[in-house]
């Protein structure tokens, strides 16, 4: 089930990461006060918070991790594959930027892309927007950990326990002058952030557990950025941008998802924005490939308007083509021979189940 608030929240997301990407290989100097927002940054956590909030509401109907493994990976790889053959065939043929990755790529640095390890392999990545996404299986691996050691009650702090855990890392690092990987650690923070909203509207965080929740948040958001881009320097992003982009995300997400007025706005009824919420993942991989393949051919102006629509098309077709077909293989009824999580979850009872 799609809710239309939240297509809408994707739709500021993924516009917000192609005006990043565009504007700043394209208009660099004109557009730097709006690339100082750190628009890029914003819609990658605005996508962290959403799926914090909606990966709960699939495991409601999920009878067994495995199912939920199978789906997930039936929902993020096809798409993902699809777009890396892309590239892999437009850096073949010579075009950049991606002729230089491709020239020299081993098999090892291939399957670890394939497989969404490359970071952790330290390999190249060959689609720049793929480290979100080898980050948001951490996040999967997160909430089975949370959902198999912690009672109902108690699943919503593990927010609060990691973001003590992120101030202390933080610390740390200044002690030891190491700079850590700060802003993906807090993309986890993020998505936890999600799912203690999800607890607090399924009554499973009380509402002062709640408050809590955020202003712990609040605070390891701060002392995080204020060491990982403050005392630490970052080559590409400021502490400025990294801030803005994370206020502005946590407020949009926040006040949308907790008023019932813009829940149900008929802004959220334009079928424009559903579409490109039901399109954000595709948009979101096909963007940059698609703005390399056009670039030949027009102008700087006219590579904008063309990267733009071309990229909207060519998501609409991959979604009906090769999202959708998987999203419903992935829901079909499966029966499978696995230890269920627990009696409660195989209740349809569309909400996180009591373990």
């Amino acid at each position: 089930m799609r809710l239309p608030y939240l297509d809408c929240l994707r739709c500021i997301a993924v516009l917000a990461v192609v005006a990043q990407h565009y504007l700043e290989s394209l208009f660099p100097k004109v557009s730097k006060p709006f690339l100082e927002l750190g628009a890029g940054v914003f819609g990658v956590v605005l996508f962290f918070m959403i799926s914090g909030y909606v990966i709960p509401m699939s495991l409601a109907n999920t009878p067994n991790w495995r199912v939920f493994w199978i789906r997930r990976l039936l929902r993020i790889l096809p798409m993902f594959w699809v777009t890396l053959l892309v590239v892999l065939l437009m850096g073949v043929f010579g075009l950049t930027p991606y002729s230089e990755l491709v020239h020299g790529l081993h098999l090892w640095d291939l399957i670890t892309n394939a497989l969404l390890l490359f970071e952790f392999a330290g390999s190249p990545g060959l689609l720049g927007v793929s480290w979100s996404l080898s980050l948001e299986f951490v996040w999967y691996g997160m909430i089975c950990l949370l959902l198999m050691s912690f009672k109902p009650k108690r699943l919503a702090y593990a927010c609060m326990a990691f973001s003590g855990f992120l101030i202390v890392v933080s610390l740390l690092s200044v002690g030891l002058e190491q700079r850590l990987p700060f802003g993906r650690l807090l993309m986890l923070n993020a998505a936890l952030l999600g799912f203690a909203r999800f607890c607090f509207e399924n009554r499973l965080l009380s509402e002062r557990g709640f408050i809590l929740t955020n202003l712990v948040f609040i605070l390891c958001a701060i002392a995080t950025l204020m060491i990982g881009f403050g005392f630490f320097e970052h080559p590409r992003v400021s502490l400025a941008s990294n801030a803005t982009a994370w206020i502005t995300s946590y407020v949009i997400f926040s006040v949308t998802c907790g008023s019932k007025f813009l829940r149900n706005s008929r802004l959220h009824q334009s079928s424009f924005i559903a579409q490109i919420g039901t399109y954000s993942y595709s948009i979101y991989l096909l963007h940059e490939p698609v703005r390399h393949l056009v670039a030949s051919i027009s102008g700087e102006f006219g590579l904008l308007f063309i990267s733009s629509l071309a990229t909207f098309g060519a998501a609409a077709v991959c979604h009906r083509l090769i999202e959708a077909p998987f999203i419903a293989l992935g829901r079909k009824e499966v029966r499978l021979k696995s230890r269920p999580l627990s009696s409660d979850l195989t209740r349809p009872t569309g909400r996180l189940p009591k373990f």
